[in-house]
């Protein structure tokens, strides 16, 4: 989802780790897992990919303008992404010291009725 202006979720893909679950590369004999194949990830103004707290498998991404082309953090228990060697990255941030701060929003639609009078 685009997000201008939040440097944490960039501009292009977001991946979080849940309460109960891990999103990791992609495994093809379970079909489970986040796979990214032939993506033009361009022109963010934070990470072109942001992995909280989770992983991923590359294949053929184009990546070009990101302020940084991956950013992955929270990494306990995480992989680094599998394809990278493949990708043509620029910039790349793996689980630096320090962590963004990212917060789960859930937004509900509350519209209140108005009094009409008859």
């Amino acid at each position: 989802s685009l997000s201008p202006g939040w440097w944490e979720y960039g501009d292009a893909v977001s991946a979080s780790t849940g309460f109960n679950s891990t999103i990791g590369p992609w495994d093809e004999a379970v079909q489970t897992g986040l796979l990214l194949e032939n993506n033009i990830l361009s022109d963010s103004s934070g990470a072109g990919l942001f992995l909280n707290g989770a992983s991923a498998t590359l294949v053929g991404n184009t990546w070009s303008g990101n302020s940084t082309d991956i950013w992955q953090q929270a990494c306990s228990g995480v992989s680094t992404p599998e394809g990278l060697e493949e990708e043509d990255l620029a910039t790349t941030e793996f689980c630096p010291t320090w962590d963004r701060m990212t917060l789960d929003l859930i937004l509900q639609e509350k519209l209140i009725e108005p009094d009409i009078e008859e």
